[in-house]
């Protein structure tokens, strides 16, 4: 309500269009090749662990559904310009919700007629290196060029939005900075002095 012309972003269709539309579609296909295809190089030549299991679909399949899940709600924090505690639950919940969901399936079986081949996976998978190396590595990977992208329109071509959410928190775009110094103390003694010079012109006359 206190800048009315924000609204016009609204109206012109700015947020929501085909070109947006696509970027995000376009996005998304890229996260997925990136989310499958890293985890899917490091299990490449398998996993033994030390009891002599290995590896197989399951391990992949978690490993990679366990990026997903870091991934998305990592996206969506970045995508997220009011945070609350709401938002907070939403996107750490669901974190803590599948890697509970993760260990509670890894002990049904037997107690429970379901899920036996999900028995000890979680110890299995975070007793791997390779998943706690995706875990760091492939969200990060996949949201490089999404961090890459942000940081360069909010240093060049800030919206409106964006310049008066900087405003908010008693920041300049850094464009701004760069291109419109604005020096307060030197322009507070500019008028001073230029006010003191007329006070003695008009003494002498």
């Amino acid at each position: 309500m206190n800048t009315p012309s924000l609204y016009k972003e609204t109206q012109k269709g700015v947020f929501f269009n085909n070109r947006v539309f696509w970027k995000w579609i376009f996005n998304a296909i890229l996260h997925s090749m990136i989310l499958f295809w890293l985890p899917m190089k490091a299990y490449q030549y398998g996993m033994v662990w030390e009891n002599g299991k290995t590896g197989d679909y399951l391990g992949l399949g978690n490993t990679v559904y366990s990026c997903v899940i870091l991934t998305v709600c990592l996206k969506a924090g970045m995508e997220t310009n009011a945070w609350n505690w709401i938002i907070h639950l939403s996107i750490w919940g669901s974190i803590v919700l599948w890697f509970l969901y993760l260990t509670l399936t890894s002990f049904f079986w037997p107690t429970l007629p379901f899920s036996a081949d999900m028995t000890g996976m979680i110890g299995m998978l975070t007793s791997s290196l390779f998943f706690w190396m995706c875990l760091i590595m492939v969200p990060f990977c996949t949201l490089i060029p999404d961090i890459t992208l942000q940081s360069l329109t909010l240093t060049a071509k800030p919206s409106p939005t964006d310049q008066v959410r900087l405003k908010e928190h008693g920041k300049a775009p850094v464009i701004d900075r760069i291109y419109k110094p604005t020096s307060y103390k030197g322009s507070s003694l500019v008028k001073a002095k230029t006010s003191n010079d007329n006070i003695e012109m008009g003494t002498q006359v």
